[in-house]
């Protein structure tokens, strides 16, 4: 079992009925589902089976991932939605350079911080998104930097006032689906940014935050198939100040 030694005793292990020769046990779907979604959970690289340092964390007695003195949080989106503005929010400092006349980092950053025995690591990673489509090489250069690294929380920035999601949002869902494997959406947090906006058509800032939400994560859940119980995805919406990158509360 997760989480406790797998040097178990036969004793710990009844059987509760006899098997005649010739039958088999089989597992019911619901084990299956189960088994597999701690296979999952533990194939950090998403490479389809478990290196040793996975196998490790997986039958350890304390694993990694249930201590809580430290928290990994990957930030994605397309450029220019304020990933970099978001890390230096949470951060409460100018962590990352933010310029609204200079391109971003073509390379991933972890910027990394520690308080009270808590390490708090936050991955910013490049826009990718490049002249409307996919940008594959940023996702690539991604996953390589991600390689022996497991995510806790994934980050997903856009911007509040794009107003309606389309074609290009289905197609990055679909590629963080493909490049890290659609469970990371199990630890989504969607970020709206630059919700400092004057929303139109005469709604409230709540109605047009509701329609908006709506919208995009309809777009989530589509993307991975997943269905709307199946998944929960927490939104939150930041108005950033391009002075200073903080959070307007």
């Amino acid at each position: 079992m997760v989480g406790f030694s797998y040097e178990l005793a036969k004793e710990n292990l009844p059987v509760p009925y006899e098997k005649a020769p010739g039958q088999s046990v089989e597992l019911t779907s619901e084990a299956v589902d189960f088994l597999r979604g701690i296979f999952r959970l533990f194939d950090s690289n998403k490479d389809g089976a478990l290196q040793d340092y996975e196998f490790d964390e997986l039958f350890s007695t304390a694993p990694e991932r249930c201590k809580k003195d430290r928290l990994k949080i990957l930030v994605m989106g397309k450029g220019g939605v304020g990933k970099s503005s978001t890390v230096n929010s949470i951060i409460g400092e100018r962590a990352v350079a933010v310029s609204a006349f200079q391109s971003e980092a073509l390379r991933p950053s972890m910027v990394s911080r520690e308080r009270s025995g808590f390490t708090l690591n936050i991955i910013d990673t490049p826009g990718i998104v490049e002249g409307g489509y996919i940008n594959d090489q940023a996702l690539d250069i991604i996953k390589r930097f991600l390689l022996n690294k497991m995510i806790d929380v994934l980050l997903y920035v856009d911007r509040l006032d794009a107003y309606r999601a389309d074609t290009l949002d289905r197609q990055i869902v679909k590629a963080i689906s493909d490049s890290f494997g659609k469970e990371t959406w199990r630890m989504a947090i969607v970020v709206l940014t630059h919700a400092q906006l004057s929303p139109p058509d005469c709604l409230t800032f709540d109605e047009f935050l509701a329609k908006r939400s709506e919208s995009l994560l309809k777009v989530v859940y589509y993307g991975v198939r997943f269905k709307k119980e199946d998944i929960q995805v927490y939104l939150f919406s930041l108005g950033l100040n391009a002075r200073n990158s903080n959070a307007l509360l």
